[in-house]
């Protein structure tokens, strides 16, 4: 059934029947069912599926089988899906299995794929349960995670668990997400509040908002990453608002471009933006070419020349 189900072509629509084929085959034979897997998939996703029915039935033969199976050198993906099966039975044992990991992406899709059911019974029990982690690293993830998932409902209370972590890494990474979704539902308290914060964390909370304000009002949040140059750097604010203006407002994200640190990253900006908007509008990129020659690298104009065939292709490309 899973083999004529396949053949009709996987899409992302199917995905969620394709789950339920898989679970059945993996309660009644997983063994084959991961057979089958290894052998006629080339992602992980039916793997982890039949993994993490097999371990709500059989946690220590599934648990085997994937540290068996476990790719040279690099984390086991495999105990994703023998995480997500333990977990609604033994949290705890499950959060043991998570702590063998290595800090990974795989670390860090196992610890989501735990979330629905840790946050449950409320944000009190899911920080409890953080607390139960041994590994500092990984517990400040779990805090991140726990942080942004209530960043929509309370981004005050997510900002203050972030910036309760004892280490900055993790303050910094949490404090994106959650201005972003802050200003989605309230840009002047956001901004308010980012402006309040330490100069060394305003940086990435200042990219979130303009992550989210620019999709609404590009020009006011030009506009306050002016307000900030001085204070705070800038650089992450800079080029969040380039790249999300880049289709929508090209002339404001070349004029932003000047703005990035290194040559490089001015020449890929303009060489990314550029021949994006020549291949939309050639006429128009053309006229804020010509006449923003002045402030464009050499090796932009040249590229963009209409009288050059052989133009060079952008850096790294």
């Amino acid at each position: 059934v899973v083999h004529d189900f396949r053949s009709l072509g996987m899409t992302s629509e199917r995905m969620s029947e394709y789950a339920i084929l898989l679970h059945a085959w993996g309660q009644a034979d997983p063994q084959g069912a991961l057979d089958y897997a290894l052998k006629n998939t080339g992602t992980n996703f039916a793997r982890k599926t039949v993994l993490a029915s097999w371990a709500g039935d059989d946690p220590e033969a599934a648990l085997t089988w994937a540290n068996a199976h476990a790719p040279e050198g690099k984390p086991n993906a495999l105990l994703i899906g023998v995480i997500e099966g333990i977990a609604p039975r033994d949290l705890t044992r499950a959060t043991e299995i998570l702590g063998t990991l290595p800090r990974s992406e795989e670390r860090g899709e196992a610890l989501r794929a735990m979330l629905p059911l840790v946050l449950s019974d409320g944000l009190d029990p899911a920080l409890a349960w953080s607390e139960t982690i041994p590994d500092s690293v990984l517990r400040q993830g779990a805090v991140t995670f726990i942080a942004q998932s209530i960043a929509d409902e309370d981004p005050q209370q997510a900002a203050d668990i972030v910036l309760s972590l004892p280490e900055r890494e993790f303050q910094e990474r949490g404090l994106y997400g959650i201005s972003a979704s802050w200003a989605d539902a309230d840009p002047d308290g956001a901004m308010a509040w980012a402006e309040n914060l330490d100069p060394e964390l305003r940086d990435e909370a200042a990219a979130g908002i303009v992550a989210d304000l620019a999709r609404n009002d590009s020009l006011r949040a030009a506009e306050w990453i002016e307000s900030l140059a001085g204070s705070t750097d800038i650089q992450p604010a800079v080029r969040t608002l380039v790249d999300a203006v880049s289709r929508k407002d090209p002339a404001l994200a070349l004029a932003w471009t000047t703005e990035l640190e290194t040559l490089r990253e001015q020449e890929r900006s303009y060489h990314s933006v550029l021949g994006d908007w020549m291949r939309r509008d050639a006429a128009t990129a053309r006229s804020w070419l010509e006449s923003n020659r002045d402030q464009v690298p050499e090796s932009v104009r040249r590229r963009f020349s209409p009288d050059r065939s052989d133009r060079p292709p952008p850096p790294g490309g």
